[in-house]
């Protein structure tokens, strides 16, 4: 039988409830849930910008790199929700106003995939 690739429901919910503490607890649960509900790639997500956000209308616009293809989701309420409480807490970060990434560093330069790849291990769930 071969290993399981792919993370349960209840280990979902665990690492989400684990990442959600800290300093970037807003910037990582709002990255790992829009990863998670929507199969995005780590690529595409550092890819996303506000302007591919309308979250009036509760939709997000995902450039897919496999097939080149856009893609238009809907964004549920707590999607929103992080993705609102994530925005704010970021407009406080140093160099936020220099870049329209929605995840960025701590010195305000969009995240690098290693920095993103960093962010599972640490939730500990």
């Amino acid at each position: 039988m071969s290993k399981r690739r792919y993370l349960t429901g209840k280990e979902v919910q665990a690492m989400m409830q684990a990442v959600c503490y800290g300093a970037t607890g807003a910037r990582d649960y709002c990255l790992i849930l829009l990863a998670y509900r929507h199969g995005m790639r780590i690529s595409e997500l550092l890819d996303l910008h506000y302007q591919d956000l309308d979250l009036n209308e509760g939709r997000i616009n995902i450039r897919r790199l496999k097939n080149g293809f856009s893609t238009v989701h809907p964004l549920r309420f707590d999607e929103r929700e992080a993705v609102e409480r994530w925005t704010q807490e970021r407009a406080n970060w140093k160099g936020a106003d220099r870049t329209d990434a929605i995840f960025i560093s701590r010195r305000g330069s969009r995240l690098s995939r290693q920095q993103a790849y960093r962010i599972i291990p640490r939730c500990r769930y």
